[in-house]
């Protein structure tokens, strides 16, 4: 049963010995990174490596397991076709009965997506607060000129601030409504209407 759960797991897992040489990894491992298990039995880890890391990136790794403890982290490798992913990965020392370190097992999940998503919501949050500091400053120099106009103000010059004010509300509420919009559409909650439409239409 403990075999059949270590096949079956969702999570890339890798069992090597005291080297970093690769013994075993699970089907999820060649889901993740494209290489079959007879591909890298026998190689080191080191195949993923992607150049994004420094060496001190592994030097430091490599302190920490060695010296018993567990490894945690998000670590850049390169898939067998080439493209980088993103791996969440969890590194724990496996002793013998008298406490020697003799293997390692890697637990790895490819959090790619997430990490577009989170970038996704930062550029959109960062979008947001830029884009609503025009409208905001526009309204504010409306409301602080109307409050301190003077009684004899031409209604017209009375009718275009308030018109301003009125106009960055409205392009506020336009970018609230936006950001929601794509909020909605990641969490499933906006159904997509497929149709067809003329290029044209859209150009023009």
């Amino acid at each position: 049963m403990q075999s059949v759960a270590l096949e079956s797991a969702a999570n890339g897992i890798v069992i090597t010995d005291r080297n970093g040489d690769i013994l075993w990894v699970n089907p999820a491992f060649t889901t993740i990174t494209g290489y079959a298990q007879s591909e890298v039995i026998g190689k080191n880890p080191r195949l993923l490596k992607s150049g994004v890391h420094d060496n001190n990136f592994y030097s430091s790794m490599w302190q920490t397991i060695l010296a018993g403890n567990v490894w945690q982290g998000e670590m850049t490798n390169r898939r067998r076709d080439g493209t980088l992913y993103t791996d969440d990965q969890t590194i724990a020392p496996v002793r013998d009965e008298r406490g020697k370190i003799t293997h390692f097992v890697a637990i790895k999940q490819d959090v790619t997506e997430r990490k577009k998503l989170e970038q996704l919501h930062e550029d959109l949050t960062n979008m947001l607060v830029h884009d609503l500091g025009n409208p905001l400053g526009s309204i504010q120099m409306a409301l602080e000129s109307l409050a301190n106009e003077p009684p004899d103000t031409p209604p017209d010059e009375h009718d275009l601030l308030m018109r301003t004010a009125q106009q960055s509300t409205t392009n506020i509420l336009n970018l609230v409504n936006d950001f929601l919009d794509v909020v909605r559409l990641e969490n499933g909650q906006m159904p997509l209407v497929r149709m067809k439409i003329k290029l044209s239409d859209l150009i023009g």
